[in-house]
C-alpha cells in the first residue's frame, strides 16, 4: 500500500489534467457569472424540499470539522524519544563516550519502515506518511552500496 501512496505522490497535475483531456472530459467555459445563476437556481430547488436548515447551512455544515492534525517532526522526535534529564552525577565526560558505528544501508531502511509503522499505528501524524515515502525514495535513488 505505501509503494501506490508513493507512486501516486510521483504523479504530476500535468500527468492528470492530459488524462481527463485523452478520456474527453474538456474544461468548463462556464463564466462566473453562470455559475452565480446555477447556484442560484439549485438553492431555489433546494428550497423546494422544506427541509429545516438553509441551503448555505446544508452546504456549510462541515466548514470548521479538522480534518488532519498537522505534526511537527520536533513531536514525533519527543513522542518517539522522550527527554530524559542527565542529572550532574550521571553526566558522562565527553572524551569517555563512546561513538555508535555508522549505520548501515540496511540499517538505515529499517528504521525508514519502523518510522512508517508508527506512522500507520497512529491517527495524528499529519503528512508524515507522504514525508516517509519521499524519504525512502530519495534513499533508494541513491542506493548507497556499502
Amino acid at each position: 500500500m505505501h509503494y501506490i501512496a508513493s507512486a501516486w505522490d510521483e504523479v504530476s497535475a500535468d500527468t492528470i489534467a492530459n488524462s481527463f483531456k485523452h478520456c474527453g472530459f474538456k474544461r468548463s467555459d462556464a463564466s462566473p457569472a453562470s455559475e452565480a445563476v446555477m447556484l442560484e437556481e439549485a438553492e431555489a430547488e433546494f428550497g423546494n424540499l422544506q427541509l429545516p436548515v438553509t441551503f448555505a447551512d446544508y452546504v456549510g455544515a462541515d466548514d470548521d470539522v479538522a480534518v488532519c492534525n498537522a505534526v511537527s517532526l520536533e513531536e514525533v522526535m519527543d513522542t518517539m524519544c522522550p527527554d530524559d534529564k542527565i542529572s550532574d552525577e550521571e553526566e558522562v565526560d565527553d572524551d569517555a563516550e563512546v561513538c555508535a558505528p555508522n549505520p548501515s544501508y540496511a540499517d538505515v531502511l529499517q528504521s525508514v519502515d519502523n518510522i512508517r509503522r508508527f506512522a500507520c499505528a497512529r491517527d495524528d501524524v499529519g503528512d508524515l506518511l507522504s514525508d516517509v515515502a519521499a524519504l525512502e525514495r530519495k534513499l533508494m535513488r541513491r542506493g548507497w552500496a556499502k
